[in-house]
């Protein structure tokens, strides 16, 4: 670590040369100094090849205009960081110093690829870190302030934060462990973290979600999906395999994602779908997921308000829905994940949580064909009150799945004989 000298005297005969000038003065006075073993060391501090917008910005800039010694971007680079080591020693030490510190914002462009970092500018104090994190040493850190803020899931999260701000590999967060990361990927899971402890959830950060074990891209207009929506997957797929290899068409009501209608075409291959959803958002990600997994040409998505969307005299097979049965009141309460993350009119569900339910229940009967079942995903509590509103739509529950937690999950309805 480096500090710089003491204040320089305030004159000076260039006062009125331009930043540039100034740095390339600097530089001069560098190149004429013969401590070339500190020099050399200074250079094989260089890592690899530098960004285009860095190589840009430093030919935009000049600040070797005027200067003797090196010709490329590189040179001149660690020209200016040796002006500023040298000067420490020197009589001219205070003009460097006083050049160089007003010259920082471009010594942190210009050596961000090397492995030296600006790690403080305090006052008259210039400091350089010489030591960049290693990838253990980041992850310990963001586990730790996950951990003091009460997340629950800390050690899986830093783990995704710094694949995700490293552009890392699973395998590369064990083989990598010692590795020391660039200033660039720092800042990225620096920056990643604050938002994560800020309560948006990873999933957001990263604009994606593993679901049924396919990768769903999401955004601001869907639902994240959860690992409670894959009992409906899994009770959905248990009844569609039990009609053979019949061609079913399916229909899901609120598609968000696709992530529900997707997965199940997906397991079956002799199956279409129609998704339907109000928020045209939330179709435009859904349509790219199809692509995405392969099913495009089996799936199509239709804009409008539940059975809007579904045309005169259509029928289907298997009906799908996990809609919003969120209890208004109960909204506030959610965790911040949820409440500040998920769109509002997925997760709230009127003043019981059920209205979704009731307007669904209207048509359902018509538009399932003879023999033909739905699958609802529903709310903690939820069953018997769902219960007596299929019943009173002369229909009924004919089976129900619970979630890996125990809970009543999906309610399975059909519109046959009990």
């Amino acid at each position: 670590m480096f500090c710089a000298a003491a204040q320089p005297e305030t004159h000076h005969a260039n006062v009125t040369e331009t930043a540039g000038d100034r740095l390339g003065h600097a530089i001069y006075h560098a190149n004429e100094l013969n401590d070339s073993r500190l020099r050399k060391k200074a250079e094989n501090r260089w890592g690899g090849g530098k960004r285009a917008a860095q190589s840009s910005f430093i030919r935009q800039i000049k600040p070797w205009k005027g200067a003797k010694g090196p010709k490329t971007e590189k040179g001149k680079a660690v020209s200016a960081l040796n002006a500023y080591k040298h000067g420490l020693r020197s009589a001219a030490g205070c003009k460097l110093h006083r050049t160089l510190r007003a010259q920082s914002w471009f010594l942190r462009w210009a050596l961000a690829e090397s492995a030296v970092e600006l790690a403080a500018l305090r006052g008259d104090q210039f400091v350089l870190e010489t030591r960049l994190m290693k990838l253990h040493e980041i992850l310990l850190k963001t586990r730790k302030s996950f951990e003091a803020a009460g997340i629950e899931t800390a050690a899986l999260d830093a783990r995704l934060i710094a694949r995700q701000g490293a552009n890392l590999s699973d395998s590369d967060l064990i083989t990598r462990a010692d590795t020391p990361l660039s200033v660039q990927s720092i800042e990225n899971i620096e920056k990643l973290s604050a938002r994560r402890l800020a309560g948006e959830p990873v999933s957001r950060l990263s604009g994606g979600r593993e679901f049924w074990g396919l990768h769903f891209k999401i955004s601001p207009d869907t639902l994240d999906p959860r690992p409670d929506t894959e009992t409906l997957v899994e009770a959905a797929l248990k009844w569609a395999r039990a009609q053979g290899q019949k061609p079913l068409r399916i229909l899901d009501l609120g598609t968000g994602s696709g992530c529900i209608l997707i997965s199940l075409l997906k397991e079956l291959p002799y199956a279409t779908g129609v998704g339907i959803d109000i928020s045209a958002g939330a179709l435009s990600i859904s349509r790219e997921n199809a692509e995405v997994m392969g099913v495009a040409d089996r799936a199509e998505f239709r804009q409008g308000s539940w059975w809007e969307g579904v045309a005169e005299g259509e029928s289907y097979d298997l009906i799908v829905s996990n809609p919003p049965y969120i209890p208004a009141a109960d909204i506030e309460s959610l965790a911040v994940e949820v409440r500040n993350h998920d769109p509002i009119q997925a997760l709230s569900g009127g003043m019981d949580g059920l209205d979704a339910y009731k307007i669904i229940l209207n048509d359902l009967k018509k538009c399932l064909v003879c023999g033909g079942h739905a699958l609802f995903e529903i709310g903690q509590g939820q069953e018997k009150a769902l219960a007596r509103l299929v019943d009173e739509s002369n229909m009924y529950v004919c089976d129900s799945y619970r979630d890996l937690g125990g809970i009543l999950r999906v309610v399975e309805i059909s519109c046959g004989e009990k």
